[in-house]
């Protein structure tokens, strides 16, 4: 199996880069696209001295947005490319992304990867990094979307390339070719410019004509391109593409390569056959104005290549080889050893004119050559007759020598002297019997073909064409069996694919419903388009699948709603508890709701609140029973316990005017307290009543132990008490 690979690619201009940028060139194909067509043409004829490009006027210019396909060998490079600027506004170049393929057919191409070039064309110039302020922030941003757009691009074309089949349907099909065949240019079908186009393609490539001798004898690089500009009609940019490289590349020798250009919104293709200059890149820019759409409108045709190109539409028609358009041209030898110099190539080609249209002339055409047929079975008859004739008598044999045949088309008649009549009627039979079976043989040989060519439209599930061929073969045999029941079985055949394609479309429907519910988290609808799809297709593995899955997703919805029930309750019973000042009960509800939901913030912060809130309580009630204390204490004047109360709720509560006064009173009323005491002290010593003085000097020193004289006072009052008595002198 020959190697396969997609390679994709992107050079030129983008606002991303400062300057010309290439990203993704891995192979050699793709490195000559960028130096060939890009460097050497577009850049060149941008910054030549005389400006080809720049002295254009006004309505001969055409922007740049092309489609092109470019045949080298057995690979083919296609791409897009558009009008862009770089990072500093620069407008001159374009931008171009490209593939290059190795062993895909070129249907394929068209049907999967000339789409994803279109929708990375339709990417690239979308600019989505208008929120950034900063120009260089905003270059690299634009450098990033164009990496990964590239890179998304790579990873779909390389899961299309494992889905791949190794055979592809043809290029174009039979009715997309009759279509474009018939498609007017200009007010006029396709089909009457064709001659004068292939009379135009003959004459100016036939250097790259196939099997010439001398096209290994030296370089081709010495070959001139050729450029030509073909009409498109109605067909689209990509149908244009595969139209004429179907059409014409077939008539080109293998090794020569053929650049296509497509502009998106004109309606002409350029046909660059050769190594591009930028001679020929130069039709990029050239509209209609000034490079003509019809070169070849006023040609005058030779009749016998009209034939020529008749046969070769019909054979385009009908998917099959055409017959070469340059017949004739490997006689031509101009000698060896010498390369072709430019100042001779016109004569060569002039010389090689003369001689395809000599040969053309005296090629056989349809007609001739069944004449040329019949003659041989006519002459093969005479002599049969002949020898028949001289068995039977010598006389006979001499008069039956002035026969004379003449063919016409596919009847023989035969003028013969009438005194050889039964010879002439034997002779007929024979030549009758000959001319039947010649004519049975070729009808059974194009019910063959037909009918093989209706089973392989059977085989590539095209009903429609095999329905055709098989019509084809009951207009000439209406009563044949064998096509009518394969007719029968191609219309129940398509009327199966048709039911299989409405069944498909409901499905993928139900399908693209389901998945659209489960985003929208509508998992009962989903379900049950996964089990209306499963109705459709039973054995279908995507649907069972996405059935199951939903099944999950409900369980664990379910579960979801449980839980979220039971946050809901915890977190009502918090609230409650938190009303009525049951902090500690509303902080242990809190921490039931995050157990439920971890991550939840209001339960977070409903237990940090209700924490707060039960330190705060806890607080209030110390600060009460302090208070209480200290009252009593105040009031059964113990003075000490009531100011150590006092302070100890100052602590809790620094301006709190109750405790504040309390400590205060306590104070005063301990100070006051204690100065009683020690007049009524001195009152007793006056009254020599020295054991009541010692006693109030002691209760005195109780509220301040550390009063110096006080404890004097009662030492005095002890030691009287202790040489007098309570009641001295």
């Amino acid at each position: 199996m020959p190697p396969v690979g997609l390679f994709l690619g992107a050079f030129g201009k983008h606002p991303g880069w400062g300057d010309h940028f290439s990203l993704g060139l891995q192979t050699r194909s793709l490195l000559m696209v960028q130096q060939v067509f890009y460097e050497q043409g577009i850049v060149s004829l941008v910054q030549s001295r005389d400006d080809r490009w720049g002295k254009l006027s006004s309505d001969e210019v055409n922007p740049f947005g092309h489609v092109f396909l470019w045949h080298r060998g057995h690979q083919h490079v296609s791409g897009r490319l558009w009008a862009s600027q770089d990072a500093s506004g620069r407008a001159y170049f374009p931008m171009c992304v490209c593939v290059h393929s190795v062993g895909v057919d070129l249907s394929w191409l068209a049907g999967h990867v000339w789409p994803e070039l279109a929708s990375l064309h339709g990417a690239c110039i979308q600019d989505t990094t208008d929120s950034v302020d900063e120009p260089g922030k905003r270059r690299l941003s634009r450098q990033a979307q164009v990496l990964t757009l590239i890179e998304e691009s790579k990873e779909r074309l390389r899961v299309l390339l494992n889905l791949r089949r190794e055979r592809s349907p043809p290029d174009l099909g039979m009715d997309d070719r009759i279509r474009l065949l018939h498609s007017t240019v200009s007010g006029q079908p396709m089909l009457e410019k064709l001659p004068q186009v292939m009379f135009r393609f003959r004459q100016c490539m036939a250097d790259y004509a196939p099997r010439l001798k001398e096209w290994n004898e030296y370089d081709r690089a010495d070959l001139r391109p050729q450029l030509l500009r073909l009409p498109v009609g109605q067909a689209t940019p990509e149908e244009s593409l595969l139209f004429w490289h179907c059409f014409l590349r077939q008539h080109l020798d293998e090794r020569a390569t053929m650049l296509l250009l497509r502009p998106l919104h004109s309606a002409w293709l350029d046909m660059i056959v050769g190594e591009p200059t930028p001679n020929e890149i130069f039709c990029l820019k050239a509209n209609a104005r000034k490079i003509n759409v019809e070169p070849c409108a006023n040609l005058e045709v030779p009749s016998d290549f009209l034939a020529l190109a008749s046969l070769i539409q019909e054979k385009f028609v009908a998917g099959e080889p055409a017959p070469p358009i340059f017949e004739n041209l490997d006689l031509i030898n101009p000698g060896k050893g010498s390369p072709p110099t430019n100042h001779g190539q016109q004569k060569r080609q002039a010389m090689r004119a003369r001689w395809v249209s000599r040969w053309t002339r005296s090629a056989p055409t349809k007609w001739t050559k069944i004449l040329l047929t019949g003659m041989v079975i006519c002459i093969s008859g005479f002599v049969a007759a002949i020898w028949g004739l001289s068995v039977v008598k010598s006389a006979r044999v001499k008069e039956a020598s002035d026969y004379v045949l003449a063919p016409s088309n596919h009847v023989v008649a035969i003028v013969i002297n009438s005194k050889v009549e039964p010879a002439r009627k034997a002779l007929t039979s024979d030549l009758r019997s000959k001319v039947e079976a010649e004519q049975a043989a070729q009808i059974k040989q194009n019910y063959q073909e037909v009918m093989r060519r209706a089973d392989a439209a059977l085989r590539r599930t095209n009903y429609e064409e095999a329905k055709t061929y098989f019509d084809e073969v009951l207009k000439e045999i209406p009563d044949d069996a064998v096509a009518s029941t394969r007719r029968a079985d191609a219309l129940k055949l398509q009327e199966q694919a048709k039911q299989a394609a409405e069944k498909q479309q409901v499905y993928s429907r139900l399908m693209t419903s389901a998945a659209k519910a489960v985003r929208e988290n509508r998992l009962e609808t989903a379900a049950a388009d996964c089990l209306e799809a499963l109705k459709l297709k039973p054995e279908d593995n995507q649907a069972t699948v996405e059935l199951a899955h939903l099944s999950a997703l409900r369980e664990q919805a379910r579960q979801a709603a449980e839980v979220a029930k039971q946050y809901r309750a915890a977190m009502a019973m918090a609230q409650v508890a938190e009303a009525q000042k049951r902090f500690e009960d509303a902080a242990e509800w809190y921490r039931t709701a995050l157990k439920l939901d971890p991550g939840d913030q209001p339960a977070k912060e409903g237990v940090l609140r209700a924490q707060k809130l039960e330190q705060l309580a806890e607080q209030q009630r110390t600060y009460e029973r302090l208070i209480n204390e200290a009252d009593g204490a105040l009031q059964k004047s113990e003075f000490d316990l009531a100011i150590q109360k006092f302070k100890a709720a100052t602590d809790l509560r620094s301006s709190d005017l109750h405790a504040v006064e309390g400590v205060r009173t306590s104070e005063t009323r301990k100070e006051a307290e204690f100065h009683r005491l020690v007049e009524a002290g001195k009152a007793a010593m006056e009254r020599r009543q020295y054991l009541d003085a010692s006693k109030n000097y002691e209760s005195a020193l109780r509220w301040k132990p550390d009063d110096k004289d006080t404890q004097e006072a009662l030492k005095w009052a002890r030691a009287r008490l202790m040489l007098w008595g309570n009641s001295g002198r």
